[in-house]
């Protein structure tokens, strides 16, 4: 006996298969492009023995099956949850985003020292509280609660009126999370992530 094996190519380019091609897809209703390869074994009298239709794996599906851990670590890095509000004199609401990657997880039973660093960019004298950090004796989950109320004062302070302002305005702060970086989300949104990473202190 002989088995012979033949690609859907080498049967296209003339290869000799016991099984047209057009039976797959009319009388079986599978796509070629579903068909990797045919293989066959015939007796020496010629008769046919057995007939296999090997398939492609399906890659793309496999792909879009991401496990679930996956999917939720693509939440955390493109989402973003209401940290606190802001209010300049032309805008009464501004909602204070926080990407869910870099503050979700802050441990909330977690005592820890929160330092954070507010620079303005005109001078680094010049900025909200010291270079050498304020200690607030909070939990890492209060860190939106205290930015907002910082920078609250920062706009008050620096009568800044918009969205533009106050992401221009601010140009470095750190907290346990790491260095921040602002980006304006059409006129009612700030969002905030972090751009290089400190102490973790995530559960």
């Amino acid at each position: 006996m002989k088995t012979t094996f033949a690609t859907i190519g080498d049967i296209l380019n003339g290869k000799e298969c016991p099984l047209p091609l057009d039976i797959i897809p009319n009388s079986l209703g599978i796509s070629l492009c579903a068909v990797d390869a045919i293989s066959w074994t015939k007796q020496a009298d010629g008769q046919l023995v057995n007939l296999n239709i090997h398939f492609k794996p399906e890659q793309l599906k496999e792909q879009n099956q991401a496990p679930i851990a996956n999917k939720f670590d693509e939440y955390l890095r493109t989402n973003y949850f209401c940290g606190g509000n802001l209010k300049t004199r032309k805008n009464p609401r501004i909602d204070l985003m926080f990407n869910c990657e870099d503050f979700w997880f802050a441990d909330p039973d977690n005592i820890v020292p929160v330092f954070v660093n507010v620079l303005s960019e005109h001078s680094k004298k010049d900025c909200l509280i010291s270079n050498s950090g304020a200690y607030y004796g909070s939990t890492a989950r209060k860190i939106p609660e205290i930015l907002s109320q910082l920078i609250q004062s920062e706009i008050i302070k620096n009568s800044l009126a918009d969205v533009n302002e106050i992401v221009s305005h601010l140009t470095n702060i750190s907290t346990p999370q790491g260095t921040l970086l602002f980006q304006c989300e059409g006129c009612n949104h700030i969002r905030v992530k972090t751009t290089t990473k400190s102490q973790s202190i995530r559960l």
